[in-house]
């Protein structure tokens, strides 16, 4: 059943438990035993130096932003400014950059649940989005119930989950709140971005914002919480509004918080223009953005791999349809940056920046005509699989961008050495926290990469689009294995054909060097990493190779 705005009921999971399990006790007593078990919880989870409070951590995900949209630029006032200078100066400027951090599986929900797991896609198990691969696999296994939120949260942290969770959540329960977190404020059945009309989960209640796709909102809207008269309703505002309601709660209760804040955008809506659709204030944004990619539609070269050499060119009305929703992208995310700049300015303004990490990353990448690609994800290419990474925090140069690589593999990992939290089980990923404090450091762990169809080794299939309509230059949903190791990125498809580039001679990955001559050897090398990775687990997944010269 449907409430109107609530007030959000403070407390946590603990108290909750202790009050089920003592129904003849005295609340007082439960909040009395709550508290002492949360002290000794911090205790034991703090980190080893004497008198150090365990950090915090904001994770903030968007959705389907291509690495090329980072340092995108608008006209301002006759000259190109950054559409996300609060992302840039406050994280970037702030923090380090890892250069080459990739999503081993380049497509939402297999991204997500490795995010949470720490386990590559063929040991979590969701390897698409849709049944029988997709969410249920995920609501049914034992990591459910034992991921990086449920690990922070035995270690005494309030965690925080805001935003798009997976694709296939929210049908079956609707009120379902996933284990570990002890606040919850999710759309149902947000597969794609609903900017509009979504029901919400808050902590297991289904709420009905009073937001409507039809009406959306007016200009003169204000970017508050949505309980407050003349409100943004915009998904973008309305998540950014109860981090910051989650920040203070936790700041208030004095314990550390864990906050991760997945934005719809820059998703398209699919209900009206290509692309998303940007918060009502900043839809003029969009006429003003620079285009940064080349649409020349170079021709495949003669190694290209099939479903790529068969591309057809782009068409006039294609090439305008990817600047349009380039522009609407870029206009989303210049939403979510003003949402990164009030989580700052709070932090700021609390004194928790000193000890709070912040973490951008998207979840994939998205083509904008590359490889006469113009719509989707899901390949090992860079506009796909290749996305941005950002980090700030109390330990980590300034203004840094490292040389080395990762992968959402490495996230669950890497935010556990940042709280000093021990997981109770063994991950496919690492941590990057070593690199990001020391920039000049490169790991020699190759990074994983795989792709998975659910129909079958054949051949790759066109990707249909939201109306279930086949539509040329789409990107393919295709089964392969792969890695990128140094400059070297290899893949192999389950139907037969591979690719391998050069990345420092050749970063847009014309040149597939698979079948030339030369590159046997390497191409042996390659074969042999693949072999191991394809199946790894654990430390097997964390293997340092020794990439070959370039013959």
């Amino acid at each position: 059943m449907l409430q109107g705005k609530p007030t959000l009921p403070s407390g946590t999971d603990t108290v909750k438990s202790l009050a089920r399990k003592s129904r003849g006790t005295s609340a007082r007593c439960g909040q009395l035993l709550a508290g002492a078990l949360l002290l000794l919880a911090l205790a034991l989870s703090a980190p080893a130096q004497a008198g150090a409070l365990p950090a915090n951590v904001v994770l903030i995900q968007v959705d389907d932003m291509a690495r090329s949209l980072l340092r995108a630029k608008v006209r301002q006032n006759g000259r190109p400014v950054p559409a996300m200078p609060n992302l840039l100066r406050g994280v970037g400027s702030r923090g380090v950059e890892l250069g080459r951090f990739y999503a081993s599986d380049p497509i939402c929900g297999p991204s997500r649940a490795s995010l949470l797991s720490g386990r590559a896609a063929h040991n979590h198990g969701m390897r698409i989005n849709a049944y029988p691969y997709g969410y249920s696999v995920w609501q049914h296994s034992q990591l459910y119930g034992s991921n990086l939120p449920v690990w922070l949260q035995r270690a005494g942290y309030r965690t925080a989950h805001i935003g798009k969770y997976m694709n296939g959540y929210g049908y079956a329960p609707e009120d379902e709140v996933p284990p570990g977190w002890e606040r919850w404020v999710t759309p149902l059945r947000d597969a794609g971005a609903s900017y509009y009309g979504s029901i919400l989960n808050i902590d297991g209640r289904l709420v009905d914002t009073g937001s409507s796709w039809h009406s959306r909102d007016l200009p003169g809207c204000e970017p508050v919480f949505y309980t407050k008269p003349g409100a943004c309703l915009h998904s973008t505002d309305l998540f950014t509004s109860f981090a910051l309601k989650e920040i203070s709660q936790a700041r208030r209760e004095g314990r550390p918080f864990y906050v991760q804040l997945d934005y719809d955008a820059p998703h398209d809506d699919g209900r009206l223009d290509p692309g998303p659709i940007p918060p009502a204030r900043l839809r003029g944004l969009a006429r003003r953005v620079i285009p940064n990619y080349d649409l020349h539609d170079v021709a495949p070269g003669p190694t290209a791999p099939t479903f790529i050499a068969d591309q057809p060119p782009l068409t006039p009305e294609m090439k305008s349809e990817i600047r349009t929703r380039f522009a609407n992208e870029v206009a989303s995310l210049a939403g979510v940056d003003q949402g990164i700049g009030r989580i700052l300015g709070l932090l700021k303004r609390t004194g928790l920046d000193k000890n709070t990490y912040v973490v951008f990353v998207s979840d994939n990448g998205m083509f904008h005509g590359e490889h006469r690609i113009a719509y989707g994800k899901y390949l090992p290419h860079e506009p796909s699989a290749r996305q941005p990474l950002l980090v700030r925090g109390p330990d980590l140069p300034a203004g840094k961008v490292s040389a080395s690589s990762g992968s959402t593999l490495d996230l669950a990992p890497t935010v556990l050495a940042m709280t000093g939290v021990t997981p109770p089980q063994v991950m496919d990923g690492r941590s990057l926290l070593g690199e990001l404090r020391a920039p000049r450091r490169v790991s020699k762990v190759p990074v994983l990469l795989e792709g998975f169809s659910g129909r079958g080794p054949s051949v790759p299939e066109q990707f249909l689009d939201g109306s279930g309509q086949k539509r040329p230059n789409q990107a393919v949903v295709v089964n392969y294995n792969g890695f990128v190791a140094g400059d070297w990125k290899y893949i192999r498809y389950w139907y037969g054909q591979n690719e391998l580039y050069d990345l420092k001679r050749d970063p847009g990955e014309m040149h597939n060097l698979a079948t030339a001559a030369r590159m046997a050897p390497v191409v042996e090398w390659a074969d042999q990493v693949v072999d191991r990775l394809a199946m790894c687990s654990g430390s097997s997944c964390r293997v340092p190779v020794a990439p070959p010269a370039r013959p």
